[in-house]
């Protein structure tokens, strides 16, 4: 079970994860942005989130 801040914060970042890439797929389905630009901000959202690491 969830019980102090930070189990909460986590389930909030990754919510806000969860709803950024449904916005993002509803403009590549609306024809909003491209296949090449929707797969870039797939990919720059995922490293903000922490879900991916690019080496430096």
């Amino acid at each position: 079970m969830l019980e102090n801040k930070k189990d909460w914060s986590l389930v909030e970042r990754e919510l806000q994860y969860v709803v950024a890439l449904l916005i993002l797929r509803k403009m590549r389905t609306e024809g909003i942005i491209d296949a090449a630009n929707a797969s870039r901000a797939a990919v720059a959202l995922a490293e903000y989130f922490g879900v991916i690491r690019r080496p430096i």
